[in-house]
């Protein structure tokens, strides 16, 4: 991973460290390089000034919120609903394009066995591939090219869609999907849904399209109560799954 500890201080406030061969220098104070390696960077250290800081191992989302950005992603509270909706597991195979900046391919890596992962700009390939290694991901393979038009070589459980003209991937869903398996729709605009919609044949069931809205709370001794900004549209999100006849 490309933060190897994280430290937090009694504040709560939490700091990446990315060099376990460097003293340690923060508001709070200092620690110097061989105090961390004689406490082998775990547990409680105390700063130069006495302030206490813990020591611990950071998790996937810790690498995750420092990933190298690029293109517009699919956050969070978008990409984990599509992963409960669809059932993935780590047996999952799935399809993310276009690719973007990596947000939903590595997130989809981290869980399911493999991602292809597609994207017609060569540069956004680079910084999806540069992602992938600060988060240790080996299972995603990475492709120039139009989803559109594709065939992977084996069947797949999911292709989450994130292109201008979905209505396009049709065609491809029939190729690549497995039987029951879904296509997933990222759209900013509600005219692109009833766009396809509109296309589809029987060879597809629409399942829904939803909106998540993401509202945070202030909680603490006096206060209860949401806050005043939140985390509206990003994108509607429509689920369809493949049932072929022929």
């Amino acid at each position: 991973m490309h933060i190897k500890k994280i430290a937090i201080t009694e504040e709560k406030r939490i700091y990446p460290i990315e060099d376990l061969n460097r003293s340690f220098y923060i508001n709070e104070g200092s620690i110097d390089r061989q105090e961390l390696i004689k406490h082998n960077h775990e547990g409680i250290i105390k700063t130069s000034t006495g302030h206490k800081v813990l020591f611990c191992e950071p998790t996937f989302k810790d690498n995750y919120d420092r990933m190298k950005r690029g293109p517009a992603l699919i956050i969070p509270k978008d990409i984990g609903f599509v992963i409960a909706e669809c059932g993935l597991t780590k047996k999952s195979i799935v399809i993310d394009a276009g690719a973007g900046m990596g947000g939903s391919c590595c997130q989809l890596a981290a869980l399911c066995e493999k991602v292809y992962s597609y994207d017609v700009e060569p540069k956004h390939l680079k910084i999806v591939k540069e992602n992938c290694i600060k988060l240790d991901l080996d299972n995603v393979l990475l492709e120039e090219g139009d989803v559109c038009k594709i065939t992977t070589p084996e069947k797949v459980d999911l292709m989450l869609i994130d292109i201008p003209n979905p209505h396009n991937v049709l065609e491809s869903a029939k190729r690549n999907l497995k039987q029951g398996g879904f296509l997933v729709l990222y759209t900013p605009h509600i005219n692109q849904v009833q766009e396809v919609f509109k296309l589809l044949d029987d060879d597809f069931k629409f399942v829904s399209t939803i909106e998540i809205i993401q509202r945070r709370w202030e909680v603490d001794d006096i206060r209860l109560r949401p806050k005043h900004n939140m985390l509206g549209h990003t994108a509607f999100l429509t689920f369809i799954r493949l049932f072929k006849r022929s």
